[in-house]
């Protein structure tokens, strides 16, 4: 399979969020920690309060905007999940490195614990992946319960005229629920792309997860009866156009699943605020 030896590799950081429906916790109905998030352009100041029966209170505290929710029994249960990991690990204060304007300052208050940190792009030195994968499903819970804007979660890798899209429909699940992932490559530049496959059945990308999981593409398709001979098939992609990769993936574990996406054409990784950073 030297073919995927990448070319493109998109790494979509904290994409789902696997839920056992059997988790058990310890706490009782109890206030678990405050998130806030201030600057920006705006000049933003909120905070949101997450309590352990699944209350949310978020506050505005430009406007004095209060909202109060309560969130369904999945995602309690994952809150719960992710606090009890995020409260295993040390403090962080991570300052924005010199020159870096208009950028998000976020900070936790956990259980005597303060985790304070800037945007990645704007960050002085890297962010620990625990504080990201937990951030990005706050960020995640925000979009959709508190400002009703959410509509899918798709992420992005752009380099050398290629662009990799990945969608799904939700950014939590159960696990062995099947979730179904669209990835999509653009030619966004005035050159064909060419690259190769090993049999004419292979799918375009490679997709492939730290968790365990079962995988199986819809598209394309090919039935148990297609003849896929092992013989290098060459392939592209025009100027301005794109090709499509549906595939089922089914989670075997609970957790936080990142999936790393393989095309021949470039070599990055995205991160879930789409901040490319190059791999070494």
């Amino acid at each position: 399979m030297k073919w995927y030896i990448p070319f493109l590799i998109l790494t979509i950081s904290s994409l789902i969020f696997l839920i056992s429906l059997s988790y058990f916790t310890k706490f009782s109905i109890s206030y678990l920690f405050k998130y806030e998030r201030t600057g920006g352009i705006a000049g933003f100041r909120e905070e949101i309060e997450f309590y352990n029966d699944g209350k949310i209170v978020y506050k505005d505290l430009r406007t004095g905007e209060k909202i109060e929710i309560k969130l369904d029994e999945k995602l309690t249960q994952l809150l719960k999940h992710l606090h009890d990991k995020i409260v295993k690990t040390s403090p962080i204060s991570i300052k924005a490195k010199m020159g870096a304007a208009d950028f998000f300052t976020y900070k936790i208050d956990i259980e005597g614990k303060t985790f304070e940190w800037v945007d990645v792009w704007a960050a002085e030195k890297e962010i620990p992946n625990e504080i990201l994968d937990f951030h990005t499903f706050i960020s995640m819970i925000f979009m959709d319960k508190i400002k009703k804007s959410f509509t899918n979660y798709k992420i992005f890798a752009e380099e050398n005229n290629v662009r990799i899209e990945a969608e799904l429909n939700s950014y939590y699940y159960a696990k062995n629920e099947p979730i179904n992932i669209k990835v999509t490559i653009r030619n966004i530049g005035n050159k064909i792309i060419n690259y190769t496959s090993p049999t004419p059945c292979h799918p375009d990308v490679l997709i492939s997860s730290d968790l365990e999981y079962e995988i199986e593409f819809t598209k394309p398709k090919f039935s148990k009866e297609t003849i896929c001979i092992q013989i290098i098939e060459e392939r592209k992609i025009e100027p301005n156009s794109s090709i499509e990769n549906i595939a089922i993936i089914t989670f075997k574990n609970s957790g936080i699943a990142h999936i790393t996406i393989r095309f021949p054409s470039a070599k990055v990784k995205v991160y879930t605020d789409n901040t490319i950073r190059k791999v070494r």
